[in-house]
């Protein structure tokens, strides 16, 4: 094999070791996403870990929707912000029954009001959230953005019962969401 062969294999011998490769075997070595959407990606995962390892809860929620006519489930992590009154709960839920599936990520904003040392506390809030919606029947997702509002009330237990309601810019969010969920906290 000749020495110009080599160098155009960097197989390492010749330049290919040197970092002198050819331009087919760089774009060979890179990776499909873009270096700015790493650094996104990595970002918000440095973000979000000491959040989630600082936690004041993390819980389960189900429920059932209204227009569609739906089941739900769900997952989210709350943590307050500044007071124990005032936490931010980002959550995961999936919705499903009917002619279509409903995938919902929202980060709710949540106030909690005390009653009076009964351990209940009234809950309002709100937040933005992304639906994605899949329809069985014509084979269509569609996705918008929107906004949530929530009233409850919450024991200081972890079980809490809301009602979540929202406004979104196409016709694939639930218009009332009711349920139940349990957050476990740490102490």
């Amino acid at each position: 094999m000749d020495e110009s062969h080599a160098t155009s294999r960097g197989d390492g011998r010749g330049r290919g070791a040197e970092g002198g490769g050819s331009p087919v075997e760089l774009r060979a070595l890179q990776s499909p996403m873009p270096m700015s959407k790493r650094l996104v990606v990595c970002a918000a995962v440095a973000c979000l870990l000491p959040a989630a390892a600082e936690a004041q809860g993390i819980g389960f929620q189900a429920g059932a929707t209204f227009d569609p006519e739906q089941f739900y489930v769900g997952s989210h992590i709350e943590f307050p912000v500044g007071s124990n009154q005032f936490v931010i709960r980002p959550s995961v839920t999936g919705a499903f029954g009917g002619a279509s599936r409903t995938a919902s990520i929202s980060g709710d904003f949540i106030y909690r009001f005390d009653l009076g040392g009964t351990g209940w506390r009234l809950l309002q809030g709100l937040g933005p959230s992304v639906n994605i919606a899949r329809y069985a029947d014509a084979e269509i997702t569609d996705v918008s953005g929107g906004w949530n509002y929530l009233i409850g009330v919450g024991n200081e237990s972890g079980f809490f019962f809301e009602f979540k309601g929202g406004g979104s810019r196409g016709s694939v969010a639930p218009l009332l969401w009711i349920g139940v969920g349990f957050t476990v906290r740490p102490g």
